[in-house]
């Protein structure tokens, strides 16, 4: 593949002449490689950007789009991401959007820019995935305000004590003056996750995906209105087993992988978080086992080309579609039927330790922390998977 800067500099991009697929998938793939990352780095790493966008700009060639050509080269940076944005969707791969901004939801927030890319993702058909970002940035609203909420019951705590208790105290019980000011700050943060809940409730019934999430609002806007954590109806205290979680993950599949993955959540939720830990557990020994150079060379073929990141989703995918289809590819990648992942969202298999996650949470109202997890050593040759996965390359080859 040429070097992704020519590209960048040379072809950012023919778009008032017309330029084919390929050319646009090229280009696209070129600005992300230049930048070592996906989305994030248009962010996170702008430099590098900034200097080739300022030398395209102004370089005066007539095919430059637009969002490079107005304001201040340092306001270019969310308007390429939306210009980025509208390739994918162009070429039928907004699966790569929807996962780079939940990757980054977590510490980005749902910022304006975000809220302009989930919107352009659902005016193209993808309000599921679009929801799921969604109520990941609500989500991040209200684990500040927990946090701020937990800050504020220590400070009223030791202002409520005597002087002789308060003198009783050890160095850290006693507030400083950052914890105060987040008292202060403690309304705010309501006001923002009261704000941020009701503006996905009506989000989510403009574009008809009220129903998969009314269960979660109800439960944010009970904890937000009494500031305590919702009582949740008493857990099912099975053990769990091997049989009991690809049980669950059976009951919680649904016409897309999107929706699966919020239903796992919902489904875990009614179990202890005992059980939920080791259903974690058992989740991370699964994406070991799959951690394999032929089933990476399965994901390599059947998304066109796979990176580490990428490879992660797959393995997580392989567990939300449910035991056949993971113990399949784990008996013989070679035979995997390529049909079985028509359509497929390989993706959303990253947020499936999400559902862990945030099911615990709720649960045990702590987070989860799973053990650390030793990989095998894997070199992954994709000038191998022809001797790797020889029936499954041929069967794609004469596709």
């Amino acid at each position: 593949m040429p070097d992704p800067q020519d590209i960048v500099l040379t072809g950012l991009v023919s778009i008032k002449n017309g330029v084919s697929t390929g050319r646009l998938r090229m280009l696209s793939t070129a600005i992300t490689d230049l930048l070592d990352i996906e989305y994030k780095g248009l962010f996170e790493d702008q430099q590098h950007c900034f200097v080739l966008l300022s030398q395209k700009r102004d370089s005066g060639d007539a095919d430059t789009p637009p969002e490079l050509t107005q304001g201040p080269i340092f306001d270019l940076s969310p308007n390429l991401f939306i210009w980025v944005t509208q390739q994918h969707l162009a070429n039928n791969s907004a699966h790569l959007v929807a996962r780079d901004i939940m990757s980054n939801i977590c510490t980005a927030g749902l910022s304006e820019t975000y809220r302009k890319i989930v919107d352009m993702l659902a005016d193209a058909g993808h309000e599921k995935s679009a929801a799921q970002i969604w109520r990941a940035g609500v989500a991040t609203d209200i684990d500040v305000f927990r946090y701020f909420l937990g800050v504020k019951k220590a400070v009223d705590r030791y202002d409520g004590m005597s002087q002789a208790q308060q003198e009783k105290c050890s160095p850290r019980s006693v507030p400083d003056w950052g914890q105060r000011d987040m008292v202060k700050d403690f309304a705010t943060k309501k006001q923002i996750a009261q704000d941020a809940v009701e503006a996905f409730e009506h989000w989510a019934a403009h574009y008809g995906v009220a129903d998969q999430h009314s269960a979660q609002i109800a439960l944010w806007k009970e904890e937000l209105r009494t500031e305590k954590k919702p009582k949740l109806p008493p857990p099912d205290k099975t053990p769990m087993s091997e049989d009991l979680f690809w049980e669950i993950m059976a009951r919680a599949q649904c016409d897309s992988e999107v929706e699966t993955a919020l239903k796992i959540e919902d489904e875990f939720l009614g179990y202890t978080g005992k059980a939920i830990r080791d259903a974690g557990k058992m989740m991370q020994s699964y994406l070991v086992a799959a951690y394999r150079a032929d089933i990476w060379g399965l994901a390599y073929l059947l998304e066109d080309g796979c990176s580490d990141d990428a490879f992660e989703d797959f393995r997580g995918w392989m567990i939300l579609r449910g035991r056949t289809t993971f113990e399949t590819i784990m008996t013989s990648p070679d035979m995997f039927d390529p049909r079985d992942a028509d359509g497929a969202n390989f993706a959303a298999g990253g947020s499936l330790q999400s559902a862990f996650e945030n099911a615990y949470l709720c649960r045990a109202g702590k987070p989860l922390i799973l053990p650390r997890t030793k990989y095998p050593k894997v070199e992954f040759d994709e000038d191998r998977i022809v001797d790797l996965l020889p029936k499954m390359s041929a069967r794609l080859a004469s596709a």
